[in-house]
């Protein structure tokens, strides 16, 4: 088993706040760059609460799932010369002068930035996947490995929360992000879950309505309900062995389960 095998598979069952730590604040090279910056700096050691908080999206911290690591270490570390401007006959200061940092922070920054990217790309490719609940007492179900490349989509790690941003506003699309290795999950557990006892069910409305809601956070509501139904059909239609209703089941299921979803859509009733 070569080594990136084993580090995948020592991600499985994590919380994405426990594989980031993993992956990126402990990785070696992240440690090398600390220990490097420390031999000039000394006071310099930066926690894992620390990197975590490298980006703040209206105080709660999200990272941009799409990081370029060079241009952020760049603009981390350049030099930022000091601004003044004339008011009323006074020199004012706009900002602040800031000198560039040592090429060992900037190293650092890349470290940190590239192994990011490295524990994206493999949710991006399938390589690990994540699990997330729309809502709190929601099951698990898949995230798309889509979301893991749309620009806007921004991950709070402390929070364990992924959602996607539109302007300056914060959509959630999932809470509870949990890393799982592929091989150990069983081709039952990504397949929705029927109830135990009873008769089954012909239409896994729920599952399907949860897969609805992350289809709904990467590409955005739809203009119109006939947008919205042919939306939910696609649901219905990755989801191995459940049937599919056509569209006016589905018309009807939206408008008596999910009034206000249907209302916003074809209303404009927010």
């Amino acid at each position: 088993m070569d080594e990136e095998c084993q580090e995948l598979l020592g991600l499985h069952d994590l919380s994405f706040r426990q594989a980031f730590v993993r992956t990126v604040c402990q990785a070696p090279e992240v440690l090398e760059a600390i220990n490097s910056v420390q031999a000039e700096t000394p006071s310099f050691g930066p926690s894992s609460e620390a990197i975590i908080r490298y980006w703040t999206f209206n105080k709660h911290p999200r990272w941009p799932v799409i990081v370029e690591p060079r241009k952020w270490a760049f603009d981390l570390t350049r030099e930022i010369k000091a601004k003044y401007t004339r008011v009323r006959g006074k020199t004012r200061v706009v900002r602040k002068a800031r000198k560039a940092s040592s090429p060992e922070v900037r190293e650092y920054f890349l470290a940190v930035f590239g192994r990011y990217e490295t524990l994206i790309s493999q949710l991006a490719t399938g390589k690990l996947v994540a699990k997330g609940r729309d809502r709190p007492i929601a099951e698990e179900t898949l995230i798309p490995p889509e979301l893991w490349t749309y620009t806007h989509t921004r991950v709070g790690i402390e929070s364990c929360t992924l959602g996607r941003t539109n302007t300056r506003k914060w959509v959630q699309v999932a809470e509870g992000l949990k890393i799982y290795h592929p091989s150990k999950l069983k081709d039952e557990a990504c397949l929705p879950k029927q109830a135990s006892s009873g008769r089954p069910k012909k239409y896994l409305w729920d599952e399907a309505y949860d897969a609805l809601v992350l289809k709904l956070g990467q590409e955005g509501f739809p203009e119109n309900g006939a947008q919205l139904v042919s939306m939910f059909l696609d649901c219905f239609q990755v989801m191995r062995g459940a049937s599919v209703p056509d569209a006016e089941q589905v018309r009807n299921w939206l408008k008596t389960k999910k009034i206000q979803l249907w209302r916003r859509v074809v209303d404009g009733d927010g």
